[in-house]
């Protein structure tokens, strides 16, 4: 743990603001140091952004969706970045798909696992976020793919820090207070876990009121929220780190929902995962350790919703009562974040990515920028469609390939891996030429 302690009475909903903004980007200046630069220079006093991305381009301007929050809860920074190259040996592929952005491919509940799972059958090692893989009691991991919470894997690709792998960790779970039965049924979930799955468990922390987690929406359609009470999270989970725990799991309930059908039936974008990713973020940068957000269907949202039309991709939320199963399994074997000064062999860093795979056109993320300036090929799967509309020719990106799909994607890799010329695969094949 880092820093004071701060009690959750002293923070409100401002703590968090949303926030778009447009930028004009140069030529002889990698664009992920000008996009940092653009949103420091536009962030509300005393705060400093959480999430962001490019979420639409043109040929001359780039429009950006940020979410910022109070500084007081960040933890402290770790090193600086770093200059990095690629590692010519790289043997770990990255699978992001970003949340509440309408994916076509990963937008609902888990539904991306089958193409994680492909691609973990072509790498040394898979690093997905818990959007990629999450499905409410199922998780369906490959041994060689590691889950890494959004902000850690925002850090890992800034050079900031390296990924430690673990062979457990001990898990503790914030609750937020709702009544009883709403409780009982995530402690059910919790002794199952531990039960069956042989997960170590610090405890749980009931929060000592409701954290008050409210959706909120882009320009784009995208979704993001702020949370009311950040304090009071941060309180429970320092509870839970005091007593032993190296994982934070959340469930907590999601205020301002919309209407989920059309969601449900496969017509929009996930309304909750983006405050879901603010939640994990704030605990995750203040204490420095893997953590990740189950929602909990209080006594304010649907208790035992049923709907008639549902989309396949959306079926595992719609049979859980609790959505934490997944996040729990996930936690159980995550990664620790190291300082990059204190890395060691057998850690992975982000010179060891021989490829990213990303939504056809979600590419304005920090992921996506560190490869295309550290030289790390990025491939955009043009069969995954959201709402994002980034032009990889507006980004002036070099590291840019397009796939048609998955099955193509691992292909792509599997090339990699294999010092196969991507060039001699195609036809026609061109002559050498002199140099």
């Amino acid at each position: 743990m880092n820093g004071e302690r701060r009690r959750g009475t002293g923070l409100r909903s401002a703590s968090y603001v949303n926030l778009h903004s447009r930028f004009t980007p140069a030529l002889d200046v990698p664009l992920l140091d000008q996009l940092i630069r653009h949103l420091e220079a536009r962030a509300p006093e005393g705060m400093t952004a959480l999430r962001f991305s490019i979420s639409k381009s043109t040929s001359k301007v780039l429009g950006v969706e940020a979410t910022y929050y109070s500084r007081e809860l960040d933890g402290s920074a770790y090193d600086s970045p770093r200059h990095l190259s690629q590692n010519p040996h790289a043997s770990v592929v990255v699978h992001v798909v970003p949340t509440s952005v309408g994916a076509s491919i990963g937008g609902f509940a888990g539904d991306a696992s089958p193409a994680t799972r492909l691609l973990a059958q072509v790498a040394e090692t898979v690093i997905a976020h818990p959007n990629v893989v999450n499905a409410s009691d199922i998780l369906s991991m490959t041994d060689n793919t590691v889950y890494v919470e959004g902000s850690l894997l925002d850090r890992f690709f800034l050079g900031e820090v390296a990924l430690r792998p673990v062979s457990s960790n001990v898990v503790g779970i914030i609750i937020e207070k709702q009544p009883q039965r709403f409780v009982d049924q995530v402690r059910y979930s919790i002794d199952a876990a531990h039960a069956t799955c042989g997960i170590p468990i610090a405890g749980y922390a009931v929060t000592s009121q409701k954290i008050g987690a409210r959706v909120r929406r882009f320009g784009s359609g995208a979704y993001t929220g702020v949370i009311d009470h950040p304090g009071v999270l941060l309180d429970a989970a320092e509870r839970l780190v005091t007593k032993g725990a190296k994982a934070i799991a959340v469930t907590a309930e999601i205020l301002d929902l919309p209407d989920l059908s059309r969601y449900v039936r496969g017509k929009g974008p996930n309304p909750h995962g983006g405050l879901e990713a603010l939640v994990s973020h704030t605990v995750s940068r203040r204490f420095n350790l893997p953590a990740a957000h189950a929602p909990m269907w209080g006594e304010a949202s649907r208790e035992n919703p049923t709907f008639g039309e549902y989309d396949p991709r959306e079926a595992a939320e719609l049979v859980t009562k609790t959505a934490i199963g997944c996040v729990l399994q996930g936690l159980h074997k995550a990664p620790q974040p190291v300082q990059w000064s204190q890395s060691r062999p057998g850690d992975l860093l982000v010179s060891d990515v021989v490829a990213l795979v990303v939504p056809y056109r979600s590419i304005g993320n920090i992921p996506a920028l560190s490869c295309e300036k550290i030289g790390i090929p990025i491939l955009g799967v043009r069969e995954n469609v959201t709402l994002q509309r980034v032009d990889p020719v507006h980004l002036n990106m070099r590291q840019y390939y397009l796939v048609e799909n998955y099955l193509e994607a691992a292909g792509f890799v599997a090339a990699l891996r294999s010092g196969i010329s991507l060039l001699s695969l195609h036809r026609p094949v061109r002559n050498i030429t002199a140099i």
